[in-house]
């Protein structure tokens, strides 16, 4: 039986947004904590985003990357928008080995890696 690992990217997660904050603490809880379950979480943050305690449910790689005021992140930002692809997060998502991405705009249509889409109140 395989492991299916799941990326969660966290790019801005605002302090005052407590149900999103709480919503994804127990999703990310619950699919870790499963005995039985294949899924493996990974979540991908900015070393300036506060996970409000996600470490211990989910392995958590931090990169410059993801970081909000981080010169990297706003020339991926530039190149997605130029390409409509978001070509060096994938990069980073292939690197570590990543099945599935979930809770985030997709990567672009027919990505290797399938992305679960969340629309925030329609859960």
């Amino acid at each position: 039986m395989s492991v299916i690992r799941v990326a969660f990217v966290f790019e801005v997660f605002r302090t005052e947004w407590t149900g999103g904050i709480n919503y994804f603490l127990n999703l990310i809880r619950t699919l870790n904590t499963r005995k039985d379950s294949r899924i493996q979480i990974i979540v991908f943050a900015g070393y300036d985003v506060n996970l409000h305690g996600m470490e211990a449910y989910a392995q958590v790689i931090r990169c410059q990357l993801l970081d909000k005021k981080n010169v990297s992140r706003k020339i991926r930002k530039v190149i997605q928008k130029i390409f409509h692809i978001d070509l060096i997060l994938y990069g980073l998502l292939k690197l570590h080995n990543i099945n599935c991405l979930s809770h985030f705009d997709y990567l672009w249509k027919g990505s290797s890696i399938p992305t679960l889409c969340w629309i925030a109140d329609f859960q």
